[in-house]
């Protein structure tokens, strides 16, 4: 006895075609993953890339920063190195002020039938033309200093 309806089959594709086309669709998802992995490999390295990028400036802000600390130093010497000219200078100038003194002391030594002039009032005088030379006034408020440097230090209060 034969079957009324012999097998059926759907004639669509047959079950070679079905292999190839689903070795084809595997094929397809493995492209697919290696392509995902491959960007994923790109994105990394650009990201490594940017990293190597940040390294190297940070390397250069480093030895910026130790060039600064440099210069900061050299600023803090040259600031010692004036103030020692300044008190340098201001040594200088007492030296010469002894030696004005001396020479006014030996002008007014007494002569017969002057009158002497009191030692203080010599060096008063002498002292306070010799400051008013040698005196630095701010502009601001009329003080007077001795050096150069008191002033600077006196100009801050006005800013």
């Amino acid at each position: 006895m034969s079957d009324p309806e012999p097998c059926r089959m759907k004639h669509t594709e047959d079950p070679e075609e079905q292999r190839d086309l689903m070795e084809e669709s595997e094929e397809r998802e493995e492209l697919s993953e290696v392509k995902e992995e491959s960007e994923e490999l790109s994105e990394m390295k650009e990201e490594r890339e940017e990293l190597s990028e940040v390294k190297e400036e940070s390397e250069e802000l480093s030895e910026v920063k130790e060039e600064s600390e440099e210069l900061s130093g050299v600023e803090e010497e040259s600031e010692e190195l004036s103030e020692v000219k300044e008190e340098s200078e201001e040594l200088s100038e007492v030296k010469e002020e002894r030696e004005e003194l001396s020479e006014v002391k030996e002008e007014h030594h007494v002569q017969p039938g002057e009158k002497p002039l009191s030692r203080s009032k010599t060096k008063k005088t002498f002292l306070k033309k010799r400051r008013a030379k040698k005196s630095f006034t701010c502009t601001q408020c009329g003080k007077s200093y001795t050096s150069k440097q008191s002033l600077k230090l006196h100009m801050r209060i006005h800013t």
